[in-house]
């Protein structure tokens, strides 16, 4: 799992930004690639970024980055605002750009003589409940995806829909706090000895 630190960061080069969003620590992952699933999953995701970055769709700096006239990009930098539009664009929401659990900074009062300064917390709250039900209504009508994953994912871009009105977009939670409730729903159903139904001509990601 990566530091919460690099959440605060502002820009990043393409690599460690490709590590960041399959929840692997960019200063760390290297001496790890002997493990193949891991190596797999950076490398699909950098292959994404450098997709985004060729066509246009992803700006990246490449000033410092020499090996930019040949392709290479792992050197180019994006920045957090950059790699959030990409990610919405693509209904994705990786933990280290889209944590809404951390707090606000303080926020100071104008009457500083009668409100000093005072520090707030985001109330997160997340109609779980609601999720749950999306969950059953899919399995029911057999479009539940075909891995958990990708179930996780949608979920993701189901929470920033207003169930009451589809204009209006809403914060969605950490992809951590979805990603274990859907592990902890899976297994569950093991243990009950029941398979959600499934789509078989869902196609898989």
């Amino acid at each position: 799992m990566f530091d919460d630190a690099w959440r605060y960061v502002d820009a990043f080069r393409v690599d460690q930004a490709a590590a960041l969003w399959v929840g692997e620590n960019p200063a760390g992952f290297a001496h790890r690639y002997a493990d193949d699933e891991i190596q797999n999953r950076i490398a699909a995701r950098k292959q994404m970024l450098v997709g985004g970055i060729a066509s246009g769709k992803l700006h990246a700096d490449h000033s410092t980055n020499g090996l930019s006239i040949i392709g290479d990009y792992d050197s180019s930098i994006v920045t957090r605002d950059e790699l959030i539009r990409y990610a919405r664009a693509k209904g994705l929401f990786p933990a280290f750009l889209f944590d809404t659990i951390a707090p606000e900074p303080e926020v100071q009062e104008v009457a500083e003589d009668q409100h000093p300064k005072k520090k707030r917390g985001r109330p997160v709250e997340y109609d779980w409940d609601l999720m749950y039900a999306e969950i059953v209504r899919l399995s029911v009508n057999g479009d539940l995806p075909n891995t958990q994953a990708q179930l996780v994912q949608d979920l993701l871009f189901w929470f920033t829909i207003d169930p009451d009105d589809e204009t209006i977009e809403r914060k969605a939670p950490a992809q951590r706090l979805v990603e274990e409730r859907v592990k902890t729903i899976y297994n569950n159903f093991k243990r009950l000895g029941w398979t959600p139904a499934r789509n078989p001509t869902k196609s898989k990601p």
